[in-house]
Parts: C-alpha cells; sequence; structure tokens
C-alpha cells in the first residue's frame, strides 16, 4: 500500500502552491486559519479544573474540521506545516487536537514554515525532511493571551 501523506497549512493559497511541486501521494490543505476559539459571551475557562480553557468550533468551521478529520483518517501521515508564530503554533496544535488518533494511533508531525513565497518549495522540501514535535509552548502562549479575564 502506498503512504498517504496530509499536510494541512493555513492558507487555501499556500495549499494550492505547496501542491505543485509534491508527489501525488501527498494531500494538501488549508485549515484556513483558525478551527477553534473560546466561546463567545462566556468566560471560556473551566475554573474548578485549573483554569482549563473550554474550546469551541465556530458554526464557520464545523464543516472544514469534519472534512479535515475524514482527509485524517485515510492518511498514513499528517504534517501540520503551519507559521512559525504564536498564532500558526496554536492553528496547528487545534489541528492536533481534532486529528489525533486518526493516523493509526501516530501523532501528527510539524513542520514550521517561515517562509517567503519566493522560496516556498526549496523551503517546504527542507523541512518535509526533518519535521519536528509541536512546539507546545508557543501554542499555549498564543492560548493565554487570546483569554481576556
Amino acid at each position: 500500500m502506498k503512504e498517504k501523506t496530509l499536510i494541512i497549512v493555513e492558507s487555501p493559497t499556500r495549499a494550492k502552491t505547496i501542491s505543485k511541486f509534491l508527489p501525488s501521494n501527498y494531500k494538501v490543505e488549508s485549515s484556513f486559519g483558525h478551527i477553534r476559539d473560546l466561546p463567545k459571551g462566556a468566560l471560556g475557562v473551566d475554573v474548578e479544573n485549573d483554569f482549563t480553557p473550554q474550546y469551541v468550533t465556530p458554526r464557520k468551521s464545523i464543516k472544514r474540521v469534519n472534512e479535515i478529520k475524514k482527509l485524517a483518517s485515510k492518511s498514513t501521515n499528517i504534517i501540520l506545516a503551519s507559521d512559525e508564530d504564536r498564532e500558526g503554533e496554536a492553528i496547528a496544535w487545534h489541528l492536533e487536537q481534532i486529528v489525533k488518533g486518526k493516523v493509526h494511533g501516530k501523532r501528527p508531525m510539524k513542520v514550521d514554515l517561515e517562509l517567503q513565497e519566493k522560496s516556498l518549495q526549496s523551503n517546504v522540501l527542507f523541512f518535509m525532511k526533518s519535521p519536528s514535535r509541536l512546539f507546545t509552548t508557543r501554542s499555549k502562549t498564543h492560548a493565554t493571551s487570546s483569554m481576556s479575564l
């Protein structure tokens, strides 16, 4: 069986560009930015449980989240290719939460795309050779900064 790798990026434009220079066993999709957020009009944290954030999927993202879960379940590997900033790490962390366990128990790998469009192809090919684990400190920092207590 041929391995199938799902790569999830933030932007649909970037997904289209990256898919042009990867082999056919790679499927590049976009999350269209954030897929989860703190609830509107509520505190958004569980004060009884160490102030654990209570994330929700906004109505506008539900269809995309379901599509990503379906694609993940058909993939051998998942690579979260987000921007290398707090927001990108947060998006990757939320993506990891929704696809967790969808790939035969394997954890998604992460690549950081700190890219200028002119060097996109060489950077993507370089980072694909050395995916890493998610840098959770940045994603937690983003989560903390998005909470308004």
